[in-house]
């Protein structure tokens, strides 16, 4: 009886053993009958059952049976209602935790959708590999869904660049605030006023007439250039901007 009421206390472990439990109990009674083992008999009381069929060494295997189906179907939800990459997918179902976290960052409060891929990819490189580094689980993640969400946004509108991001991201790591009013009190915006940023590619052209012959004849060291230019503003250049203007002025 005291494993009963431990259980009906753990609301947390509801999914786990009463959601599942018959499943659960079905998979591993046919393993144990095969087995020979005698289950218990007519009148021996549901605690008995459960912990025939639950017992603590045999817990853990029990659960990794039913687990991957719940991740499975979670993981084909994403795929469909995300148009997530399988892998992606499989990386955000891992645990709960991460999922809930993931479509709290990929639906905006008003309820439309912001993009998923861009979502997932934050969670799965930036914010993971910060967590892991300071070992730490995503619920306590000093950088919360609404924030990361935020930083999307600024992304997705042009107020920041991916570079500019990842700062602001250390930044709302480290001392938290809203995003946004970060970006306004730090001029973190990126520069999208194309006479300026021509000026600092003219500039960069002038100064290296060499590199402007190797690219020529080799279009693909454009890449220096842009580096050069997003190093000149500090980052704040619109890299698409910098990549047009540069294709004229090479004449590439």
């Amino acid at each position: 009886m005291d494993r009963e009421n431990a259980e009906s206390r753990d609301s947390g472990r509801a999914l786990t053993f009463n959601n599942v439990y018959n499943e659960c109990c079905r998979l591993i009674l046919l393993k144990k009958l095969a087995s020979g083992r005698r289950a218990p008999r007519n009148g021996e009381s549901l605690c008995s059952l459960r912990c025939w069929c639950f017992p603590p060494a045999s817990s853990p295997s029990c659960l990794r049976v039913i687990r991957p189906r719940l991740s499975g179907e979670k993981k084909g939800r994403f795929t469909r209602d995300y148009s997530l990459p399988a892998y992606d997918a499989g990386v955000l179902v891992t645990e709960r935790e991460v999922a809930s976290f993931f479509e709290a960052v990929a639906k905006k409060p008003d309820g439309t959708s912001r993009d998923a891929k861009a979502a997932a990819n934050w969670i799965i490189n930036e914010l993971a590999g910060r967590l892991n580094k300071e070992g730490r689980d995503i619920a306590a993640s000093p950088v919360s869904a609404a924030q990361l969400g935020a930083i999307l946004d600024l992304i997705a509108a042009g107020t920041i660049s991916g570079k500019i991001a990842k700062d602001l991201f250390e930044i709302t790591w480290s001392e938290g605030g809203d995003p946004q009013t970060i970006v306004e009190a730090r001029g973190m915006k990126q520069v999208t006023d194309l006479s300026a940023i021509e000026q600092v590619v003219d500039d960069i052209v002038a100064n290296n007439p060499d590199k402007v012959e190797q690219a020529k004849a080799k279009p693909a060291l454009i890449g220096w250039f842009v580096g050069q230019v997003m190093k000149a503003s500090g980052g704040k250049a619109n890299p698409q901007a910098v990549n047009e203007l540069l294709k004229t002025k090479l004449g590439i």
